[in-house]
């Protein structure tokens, strides 16, 4: 990180008189692997102004407060300088927040492009170097969609590799999680994902809210790998995800709720064990779409991508009544992610691998013989 913040100060430190900027940039920006990442001369469309990173495709906040209606306070407003037609930043959250809005503003066209850009509200709240407190300490090297305001938050980074906010990959998983919010969670109405030891409907719920949220970890990777084309996107920005988080990973059965229900009674199993069981089953789920769409030709990402963010709306529809009388399996809702997917032999033979022989039944086979 320390290297390429020298290396952008020393760029806008040779930039010429000052004149008043247009709307191409000087950003750090990813080759078309996304693997890869060089200062390149980026266009933004939409800003406002160049001195204001507002416009229809996000909001960009520093240091700012969240409050259930989004971040106090202004956008950034960035230091400039013009320097043969390009505007060169001349600090380090200038420029990452400049191109985190030029990310949301091509976010915006790609959820356009597969029918979703209609489903949340723009523009977008995102915020840079938020401070976020667990009660003890301010939290360092993640990233966050906080339902409560409706927006993205980006904490400090401290490690030696990309800062998150500049990860596309990483920017979309978490742009993903606000689809999630308003297409599912807000319809189910789920309450907090916290486990109690109380027997009956609570506990099934809440138990159920760790599937749901597995499927929603899931799907944002799979969003991710889907927009950037590369299922390691964490790769750079935090090395020690990228195995446990790797699209082209070790698959395996998901849970059914039997299994769930009997890990969390388990002695000294914690809400930190479940939550982190969820984000395993979560990878799975993201794995097996990822293989779903490698036997198509991963050129129809962007089509099978869009086929599921038009089933979402029908999650809960199919599991609302059952979400407080009975425990719901991870692989039930695959059915309905799934529905119109074209399937064939290669598709059925991965199914069968993670989804139990009940599921395929009550779904009718998916179009594959359970």
């Amino acid at each position: 990180m320390r290297a390429w913040m020298l290396l952008l100060l020393g760029l806008a430190g040779c930039a010429g008189p000052e004149r008043e900027c247009g709307n191409h940039f000087l950003l750090l920006w990813p080759n078309a692997e996304h693997s890869q990442f060089s200062f390149q001369e980026i266009g933004i469309d939409s800003l406002n102004s160049p001195y204001s990173v507002s416009g229809p495709a996000a909001k960009v906040y520093y240091e700012a407060a969240i409050t259930a209606s989004g971040f106090e306070g202004e956008p950034v407003s960035p230091r400039l300088v013009e320097s043969d037609g390009v505007c060169v930043p001349e600090d380090v959250h200038s420029g990452t927040a400049l191109s985190l809005y030029a990310q949301m503003e091509r976010l915006r066209a790609f959820d356009g492009s597969i029918g979703a850009a209609g489903q949340i509200p723009w523009p977008r709240s995102m915020g840079i170097q938020t401070r976020i407190s667990d009660g003890s300490s301010f939290g360092h090297n993640n990233a966050h969609y906080i339902s409560r305001g409706d927006a993205t938050a980006f904490v400090p980074y401290s490690l030696a590799g990309l800062p998150l906010a500049l990860n596309h990959g990483i920017v979309a998983h978490e742009h993903f999680h606000a689809h999630f919010e308003h297409v599912v969670l807000r319809p189910l109405n789920l309450p907090s994902e916290k486990i109690t030891n109380a027997r009956g409907n609570s506990e099934v719920v809440a138990l159920n809210a760790l599937v749901i949220r597995g499927w929603n970890e899931g799907l944002a990777d799979f969003y991710a790998a889907s927009y950037t084309g590369n299922p390691r996107f964490l790769a750079g920005s935090l090395d020690e995800s990228v195995w446990s988080r790797d699209l082209t990973g070790p698959m395996m059965p998901l849970k059914s709720s039997a299994e769930l229900f009997d890990e969390a009674h388990k002695p000294g199993i914690g809400l930190q064990d479940l939550v982190a069981q969820s984000y395993a089953q979560g990878t799975l789920i993201a794995r097996l779409l990822y293989r779903l769409v490698e036997q198509d030709g991963f050129m129809l990402s962007q089509n099978r991508l869009a086929l599921i963010m038009g089933n979402l709306r029908n999650v809960p529809i199919q599991l609302g009544s059952a979400m407080s009388l009975r425990g719901v399996d991870y692989d039930e809702i695959l059915p309905v992610i799934l529905k119109d997917w074209p399937l064939n032999d290669g598709t059925c033979a991965l199914l069968r691998g993670v989804i139990s022989k009940k599921t395929l039944l009550r779904s009718g086979g998916m179009g594959c013989e359970p």
